[in-house]
């Protein structure tokens, strides 16, 4: 489907000799939009960041310089960037082709394997890492008290009665068993704030990709190429290795321990491990408020605006299935 294209975007394509060439939309999210279009010997993607949604210029830069460090540190795994513009806010990189992985055919051991190396080469020389990364991942905190605050907070913008009449009462049931689940999760971790356990040293970060699974993967002929890093950054590797397999999509058969492990972190500081059950559960909880994020009436209406040939209906309640599964 072609799209018309907004100034910044035009603007962007012209300065890259590309103004002639049509634009096939490939999908569009609260977050940017993707299109391929026709290079001058190969088919190329552009991302586009718009200037009106929240935060995306600082999307856009944890973009770039992940990929700018990937790009020195392990080119096979992701797209090479070709030119970007802070400004314009647009990123042009190499078209990859490649199948998506989906629920019915999810990541083998090789596809994990593929992943774990990529992880472990972004993670391969922290000075490069420096010189490359200065944004931290998204709710990359330092404090695990300050991930159940994030969940608080998002449990206060959660609420039923903007949803279809048809559907609140089933919707109240799964909110109300939310509300009960987090509210003993701060019981169970009411002293934590004051626990020497509850925060990890700045030193101790990581890079990570954030968001980071086979739901932002293609499968290639060489193996698996990443995508999407628009929340990467410095991130605590406890909180990184509990969302690799908590990710509700495709999600990987390791254990939780699986990304700590493959950069040899446990050997090296084995309150991590510790660190990681700690995380565990309050992680879990935040994905399943993820899933929901249609009880925030301002994130439904952004769905709706993004997809307006949505069936509202039949989205609720594969979410509420998709939730009740996850949380099994």
């Amino acid at each position: 489907m072609l799209l018309p294209i907004v100034e910044d975007l035009a603007i962007f394509l012209s300065n890259e000799g590309l103004a002639d060439k049509p634009l096939q939309t490939l999908r569009g999210g609260i977050n940017n939009l993707v299109y391929s279009i026709e290079g001058k010997k190969n088919k190329l993607i552009v991302k586009h960041y718009p200037k009106n949604r929240q935060t995306s210029l600082n999307k856009m830069k944890a973009e770039v310089q992940l990929l700018a460090l990937a790009g020195e540190l392990c080119p096979n795994f992701v797209p090479l960037v070709i030119s970007f513009d802070f400004s314009l806010q647009c990123v042009l990189m190499e078209f990859v082709s490649g199948s998506t992985f989906t629920s019915g055919s999810g990541p083998n051991e090789e596809d994990i394997h593929h992943a774990l190396e990529f992880f472990a080469l972004l993670n391969h020389n922290k000075v490069v890492a420096q010189k490359y990364v200065s944004v931290d991942a998204a709710e990359g905190f330092l404090c695990i008290s300050e991930h159940i605050g994030a969940l608080e907070a998002r449990l206060d913008r959660m609420s039923v009665g903007h949803l279809p009449n048809r559907l609140v009462s089933i919707a109240s049931s799964t909110f109300d068993d939310l509300t009960s689940s987090f509210h003993l999760l701060t019981k169970k971790y009411r002293d934590i704030s004051g626990s020497e356990e509850n925060e990890i040293e700045r030193s101790h970060l990581i890079v990570s990709p954030s968001d980071f699974g086979f739901h932002n993967a293609l499968k290639t002929s060489s193996g698996c190429k990443f995508i999407d890093f628009e929340f990467a950054g410095w991130d605590d590797p406890a909180k990184a290795s509990c969302d690799f397999v908590l990710q509700p999509e495709c999600t990987p058969k390791c254990d939780e321990y699986a990304l700590l492990n493959t950069l040899k972190l446990g050997n090296k500081y084995p309150e991590f491990e510790r660190r990681v059950d700690l995380l565990f559960p309050v992680l879990r909880l935040k994905w399943a408020f993820l899933i929901l994020s249609f009880y925030d009436e301002e994130r439904l209406e952004q769905i709706c605006e993004i997809m307006p040939c949505l069936d509202i209906d039949e989205y609720l309640q594969q979410k509420l299935v998709v939730v009740e599964k996850y949380l099994e």
